[in-house]
């Protein structure tokens, strides 16, 4: 797996992870007034058995550098679908469809980790 990023972001890059074939992180610094931390976690595609094990590595990915102010985002094909109903500051109005067993755990997820 690779991580395609414009020319102007390799600039901004502190930090490169290869967790694993299929699991890749970087942490971004911004360079405008306002540093803020930013993380981007890559995932590619995962049997509902794993899912589980991955949200364990994502975890472990976020915390490795310490609780911090951070702008993250994780990206990849899960087949997670989170429906069209607001749910706090977690998923907003505009999703497509139903929510599946995937989308609920992602949601189970992001409010573990807040």
């Amino acid at each position: 797996m690779a991580l395609m990023l414009h020319k102007i972001v390799e600039k901004s890059i502190v930090k490169k992870i290869a967790y694993n074939d299929r699991i890749n992180a970087i942490k971004l610094q911004a360079r405008d007034d306002k540093y803020f931390d930013d993380e981007s976690v890559q995932v590619t595609k995962h049997e509902d058995d794993e899912v589980e094990d991955l949200y364990d590595i994502i975890e472990e990915i976020l915390e490795e550098d310490g609780k911090s102010d951070k702008n993250t985002i994780i990206m990849g094909d899960w087949n997670n679908v989170v429906g069209d109903e607001s749910y706090r500051n977690i998923v907003g109005p505009h999703g497509l469809g139903r929510k599946n067993h995937r989308g609920q755990m992602l949601i189970k997820f992001v409010k573990e980790m807040d």
